[in-house]
């Protein structure tokens, strides 16, 4: 099995598993510090399954926008409309500089 295709099937797999609002609101609940999270209205996730990262880098990243709404701390002002997107880099190898390697490949995106 070549790398391009070990790349297509973590991408599928983060695919699959971020297309299940459960397991985004989960995600969130553990990744993100309670401050920003109480502020994304989980009620309402709209999955945004357009890739936008560039073909060279498909084999190492996945991606994906999660379009919600933010809480406003404005009281007369609704909820604010918000792309969330999110970056997963996925490596069979264990990389040196990884945080070097993490910015170009954000710059390239």
């Amino acid at each position: 099995m070549g790398t391009g295709k070990i790349g297509k099937v973590h991408d599928s797999f983060f695919k699959k598993v971020f297309n299940d609002e459960q397991n985004i609101r989960d995600f969130f609940k553990l990744s993100l510090p309670a401050e920003i999270y109480s502020e994304i209205n989980l009620d309402d996730l709209d999955i945004d399954n357009t890739n936008y990262i560039d073909g060279s880098l498909k084999e190492h990243l996945s991606d994906i926008v999660i379009k919600t709404k933010l809480k406003s701390d404005d009281k007369e002002q609704e909820e604010i409309d918000s792309d969330i997107y999110v970056l997963f880099e996925h490596k069979s190898l264990q990389l040196q500089a990884l945080g070097i390697r993490l910015q170009a490949d954000q710059k390239a995106i």
